[in-house]
């Protein structure tokens, strides 16, 4: 399901307000990553936050990882306003994002504001603070387009055009939800971008059916989870 189709706009009343971050989350998170993964090794610091405050946090790299991990603190701040249909609405109230990209990938700030390599943390930042812009909740199986503020920059040109958010299939095994010393429950939930063709598919058929599909292509979790510029487009021959 398309984030932007389910939301529409943000809401007239909504007025963007200063966040200066969450102490409790931070500290929850990062300890939770630093015993599952290994030492946090920089912190992407957001500087000008508005509703949430959205950090992304880079985990050490060692030579022979076959990945990059990448999360969020920020996205759950606030709970999240899950729709009254869903059954349980409290055990999906709070999320963050986990995103992987390949160990070539730029790993020092100085190179990653560069557009070209800057775009996934773009549309990372962007899909954390969306629940709260528009008063909604994002969950696995969502889409979002990606959105630039100006015209794509030249990384782009690879064709990726959406996110999905996924399950987090590449993080140890019972490790995908986090509880805080405040109670919160917090869901780790993946990042994987896909193709103009893949969306369309995601759209017509449902994320779920559309995973079924990745899996019958032949790739495994691990080609399809971390970020490669020259993957395969699964829905196009």
């Amino acid at each position: 399901m398309s984030i932007e189709d389910e939301l529409g706009n943000e809401p007239e009343d909504r007025l963007p307000f200063p966040d200066a971050g969450d102490p409790v989350l931070i500290h929850g998170m990062t300890e939770h990553f630093e015993n599952i993964l290994g030492p946090v090794r920089v912190v992407f610091h957001e500087t000008d936050s508005t509703f949430v405050h959205v950090d992304i946090h880079q985990i050490e790299f060692e030579e022979g990882d076959d990945a990059v991990t990448y999360f969020t603190t920020g996205m759950a701040e606030h709970p999240m306003n899950v729709p009254p249909d869903v059954e349980e609405p409290d055990e999906y109230r709070y999320a963050e994002l986990v995103m992987h990209l390949p160990p070539e990938y730029p790993r020092d700030l100085a190179t990653l504001q560069r557009p070209e390599y800057w775009w996934p943390f773009h549309v990372m930042q962007s899909l954390a603070r969306i629940p709260h812009e528009r008063e909604s909740w994002v969950w696995g199986g969502h889409t979002i387009r990606n959105s630039f503020e100006t015209e794509p920059p030249p990384g782009h040109e690879h064709g990726f055009s959406a996110a999905l958010v996924c399950p987090s299939y590449l993080l140890p095994d019972d490790s995908e939800l986090v509880q805080i010393e405040d109670g919160r429950k917090i869901v780790l939930l993946t990042i994987a971008f896909i193709y103009p063709e893949e969306y369309q598919y995601c759209e017509e058929h449902g994320s779920e059916a559309f995973l079924d599909h990745v899996a019958d292509s032949g790739l495994t979790p691990f080609e399809f989870l971390v970020l490669d510029l020259n993957r395969p487009n699964t829905c196009k021959a």
